[in-house]
């Protein structure tokens, strides 16, 4: 569990999805998503400590739940593929229950947080797919 492969893995997953939500959420997407709130919940400022650990701990466990299903073969593509069904499993599945209880944002914005997370999730267990391969020799 806390191989090598696995502690660089978790760092790097960490930076990938602090950094991909900030500039998803916090640049790019902001505007769009602002326009697409319902009730603006949002902290002024957030908590960047908390925000930070979350995304630890998600890199721990993507690492760790990847580590466990590549059965020695690490590839992008197959990395990729648990993210995606990780990301569809919170955005559509826990995001379509958040939308049905919860008045936070239009569905317009729900679906794009939906499909924006099984490709930042995916993209993420790619890249630490590729530090297993170069790391678990």
């Amino acid at each position: 569990m806390f191989s090598r492969a696995n502690i660089i893995a978790t760092l790097v997953g960490f930076f990938i999805l602090f950094i991909l939500g900030w500039v998803f959420y916090g640049v790019l997407a902001a505007d769009f998503f602002e326009a697409q709130s319902t009730n603006n919940v949002m902290k002024d400022p957030p908590e960047m400590a908390l925000i930070a650990l979350s995304c630890l701990i998600q890199g721990f466990v993507l690492s760790t739940l990847y580590g466990k299903f590549a059965g020695g073969e690490h590839s992008f593509g197959k990395g990729f593929g648990l993210g995606a069904w990780i990301g569809a499993f919170l955005g559509f599945g826990v995001g379509l229950m958040w939308y049905a209880t919860s008045d936070l944002m239009t569905l317009t914005g729900s679906i794009t947080d939906m499909v924006w997370l099984v490709v930042e999730y995916g993209f993420t267990v790619g890249i630490i797919a590729i530090i297993y391969k170069a790391l678990d020799k």
